[in-house]
């Protein structure tokens, strides 16, 4: 998610944001949480441990097609970091 679209223009503001999702004809509130690079390297960190890969995933290629702007969005302005940690 982008700043644009939470109304956040600041990159070190540490909050969080809910978006409503449709899956299986149910509302599910999804949370999410937006941190400043330095602050998950940090918080990692001070938990004890060390970062051992940070990946930036692409989407799916099926979904190219199943969710063609969803695709475009996730392809052009990643919305998911993933770390792998091992305790240090």
């Amino acid at each position: 998610m982008d700043h644009a679209s939470t109304g956040r223009d600041n990159y070190f503001e540490t909050y969080s944001f809910e978006e409503i999702w449709q899956r299986g004809g149910k509302d599910i509130a999804m949370r999410f949480w937006y941190r400043p690079l330095h602050a998950m390297f940090d918080a990692l960190k001070s938990a004890g441990f060390q970062i051992d890969i940070v990946s930036e995933p692409q989407p799916d290629p099926r979904a190219r097609t199943l969710f063609p702007q969803a695709y475009q969005s996730l392809t052009t302005k990643p919305r998911f970091l993933f770390f792998s940690v091992v305790k240090a």
